[in-house]
């Protein structure tokens, strides 16, 4: 058997005890990015424009919460300043 062979057979049977587990949803949307940059390379050069909504969906909402109040408390210190 070749090495490459027995590459892919390990990484086929990792894949069938990896897809008995319970996946969130961010570990769904990670393997199927995977999958489709492995199968389609060329495909995924517009994912980073055409899906804006990326950044924050990787976010939880505190996140994204804290995100919004150091952008509203930047706003008001260059305010403070700058004016």
């Amino acid at each position: 058997m070749r090495n490459y062979d027995i590459i892919e057979l390990l990484e086929n049977l990792g894949g069938e005890i990896h897809m008995a587990k319970k996946k969130t949803p961010q570990q769904m949307r990670e393997s199927l990015k995977r999958d489709e940059l492995k199968n389609n390379p060329g495909g995924t050069l517009r994912d980073g424009f055409d899906n804006g909504a990326g950044a924050a969906g990787d976010m939880g909402w505190k996140g994204m919460a804290l995100l919004i109040l150091v952008l509203v408390i930047g706003y008001i210190i260059y305010q403070l300043f700058f004016s």
